[in-house]
């Protein structure tokens, strides 16, 4: 379970807990994808992604989240941001 200080309570729920952060990801960031700078146009294209891919060590917690489209989101896979952004110029990265 997970408490909520703005809420002010315990979710065993884990869809009211992603939906908290969410919302709190969109009043920090705006509604915009954070790997294509493209606004959301409908909320069921978010998806969280792992700024640091947690194979990569990236923990699972709303520091390490960005949100992203769906298709941005499985572009990116398990790559860094950095990588990514190499990956999207054309270029290739050393692991």
């Amino acid at each position: 379970s997970v408490y909520n200080s703005t809420m002010g309570k315990w979710h065993r729920n884990k869809s009211l807990t992603r939906r908290w952060q969410r919302n709190a990801l969109i009043t920090q960031y705006g509604a915009v994808c954070y790997l294509c700078k493209e606004p959301f146009k409908k909320m069921k294209e978010i998806t969280f992604d792992h700024k640091i891919p947690v194979s990569k060590g990236g923990l699972d917690e709303l520091s390490n989240f960005g949100l992203a489209h769906y298709h941005c989101n499985r572009a990116k896979n398990d790559m860094t941001l950095e990588e990514f952004e190499i990956f999207q110029k054309g270029g290739e990265f050393v692991e």
